[in-house]
């Protein structure tokens, strides 16, 4: 059984107050309370900062400063935090229930050694006030082709996150380039359990496209792009040019 298991929970956020209240609500009514709640801002301009100051009984970080960017932020989180499982509800995201943390730490708590842990489940899409569950349990050496598992619904140990962190410079895909980094040395355990909801982006056909050219690309970085997957991958951005040309002659 682990010794220590303390769980950091880290927000970024900019220029989205609303959102952020989602969140804070959601680690707050969380049942499991020894946490660790960290906050970082982008340097809003509206209200952001308020909220996170009338927040302050349950934050125990947070910083309003200009960074390069999402992953840039999640950085700095990682870099303050304490806790050696660490989990990313930015705002907007919530955990699935007042139950979730509860169970999660139940789970780790058992595991002898959590130094290159990731837990992860489901979670559910929420589109317009419509929810979509999305189920996990695809094997995670299938992860090439694309995050089967979002990272709010990942608890991943310090140690791993430490050690790669996320590529700042990209502007999609830098956390399916770190679980890929990580694949064949981390322990991976899958709960059949909803962790997450994550609100719709409506990331569009053309966003859609650039996503998979940069997971492909990311493969190649990393040395991971077979003659298959290569393949694999050209049909895939085929079948996205298709989806949307599609869509703009229905449109016209």
């Amino acid at each position: 059984m682990a010794e220590n298991c303390k769980i950091s929970i880290i927000t970024v956020v900019y220029n989205a107050p609303e959102d952020l209240i989602a969140t804070i609500e959601s680690v707050r009514i969380q049942k499991f309370k020894d946490f660790e709640y960290i906050v970082i801002d982008g340097g809003s301009i509206d209200n952001t900062v308020n909220v996170i100051e009338d927040n302050k009984n349950i934050i125990d970080y947070w910083v309003s400063e200009r960074d390069f960017g999402i992953y840039d932020a999640m950085n700095k989180g990682i870099n303050v935090s304490s806790g050696n499982i660490l989990c990313f509800m930015n705002a907007g995201d919530k955990f699935y229930d007042e139950n979730t943390l509860t169970i999660i730490y139940n789970r780790l708590v058992v595991e002898k050694d959590l130094s290159n842990t990731i837990l992860y489940g489901n979670h559910v899409v929420s589109k317009k006030g419509v929810l979509f569950p999305k189920n996990a349990s695809v094997k995670y050496q299938e992860l090439w082709k694309g995050m089967i598992f979002c990272h709010q619904s990942s608890f991943v140990s310090r140690g791993l996150m430490e050690k790669y962190k996320f590529d700042k410079f990209l502007k999609i895909g830098a956390d399916f380039k770190f679980f890929l980094q990580v694949k064949d040395s981390a322990n991976f355990i899958y709960m059949d359990s909803f962790f997450s909801i994550v609100s719709s982006g409506g990331v569009s056909d053309n966003r859609r496209i650039k996503s998979v050219i940069e997971r492909r690309n990311i493969l190649s970085q990393l040395n991971m792009l077979t003659v298959s997957r290569n393949i694999y991958y050209y049909i895939e951005i085929l079948n996205q040019f298709v989806k949307l040309t599609i869509k703009k002659i229905l449109l016209r």
